[in-house]
């Protein structure tokens, strides 16, 4: 089309007859290839119909809001391990309590009132 991403463009430019008076907006979208696989999936059908009425309010497909919901899962699952390998390796290196290793009091000194 010759025209800058974003530029408007009348209706009534050519190519675009037949559509609803106005004007269009012009988007470009860079698709990313990324490997897919099918995977059989069985839901009860209230659900599956439930989901299918979100996915069309939302203008998406039941795939890609089941893809975001199971990226959350894996990225939340990463995370959680992360954090406990990083606890994990702070434990084994121990913590500066400031006491050298020696412990200065006993029990009773410490419940005294």
């Amino acid at each position: 089309m010759g025209r800058p991403v974003g530029a408007q463009v009348p209706l009534s430019a050519p190519g675009f007859q037949g559509l609803r008076a106005g004007r269009l907006t012009l988007l470009r979208a860079t698709l990313e290839s990324v490997k897919t696989r099918n995977v059989t999936l069985a839901l009860p059908d209230d659900l599956l119909r439930r989901v299918k009425v979100i996915a069309a309010q939302r203008d998406t497909s039941v795939s890609a809001m089941l893809t975001q919901a199971l990226r959350l899962v894996a990225e939340e699952q990463e995370g959680y391990q992360e954090a406990r390998r990083a606890m994990l390796r702070d434990l084994r290196r121990g913590y500066n309590l400031g006491t050298a290793g020696k412990i200065a009091w006993s029990r009773d000194s410490l419940h005294e009132r």
